[in-house]
């Protein structure tokens, strides 16, 4: 059964880390909703620079700005702030209990690894989304 607060989650269409649209065996659009689609957004919302998209201006995350920089714990504390912006943007979530970035190990500090766990809106019966989400400060 579904739920109001999944619902409050909304539908979209799935797209994968090129930006594409993905289809099914019947070459039709796939979609995702709840929870998976709220996470979706927030992992859309951190790959856009803010302000990228014309029409919306403050949509996005400022993590461009960790790029080409030396891999150090000042790097880390500004690339949290920046994911707790972007996030305090989503209307779908309530509160954000912990954003923590490491390097990835292997990386040669070339990645940042944010781990996220969020609330989402009305989400007082299941628990919190946790979603890893990987950076790369080098641009690529």
């Amino acid at each position: 059964m579904t739920t109001i607060a999944e619902m409050k989650m909304g539908k979209d269409f799935v797209i994968d880390e090129n930006l594409n649209l993905v289809f099914n065996y019947n070459n039709d659009v796939q979609t995702v909703k709840y929870y998976d689609n709220l996470k979706q957004a927030i992992v859309n919302r951190l790959r856009t620079y803010q302000g990228e998209l014309s029409l919306h201006p403050n949509y996005g995350s400022q993590l461009n700005l960790l790029i080409g920089r030396a891999g150090d714990g000042l790097l880390l504390g500004e690339g949290k702030q920046y994911v707790r912006e972007a996030l305090l943007q989503e209307p779908r979530i309530e509160e954000i209990i912990r954003i923590t970035p490491k390097f990835k190990f292997g990386s040669n500090k070339q990645i940042i690894e944010f781990t996220i766990i969020v609330k989402p809106i009305d989400s007082d019966a299941i628990e919190p989304l946790n979603l890893v989400y990987d950076y790369f400060i080098t641009g690529e």
